[in-house]
């Protein structure tokens, strides 16, 4: 639980120090239906 809170807390500070909207992932399709892989 200790570490969830932490990575919640560190997207959270992101977030409101950058400004930006948040997207929990990318919304995009990848021709043949595959997933990418970064």
């Amino acid at each position: 639980m200790t570490a969830i809170t932490a990575k919640m807390a560190r997207v959270v500070h992101a977030v409101v120090e950058d400004g930006s909207e948040y997207r929990p992932f990318v919304e995009e399709r990848v021709p043949g239906g595959r997933t990418s892989v970064s």
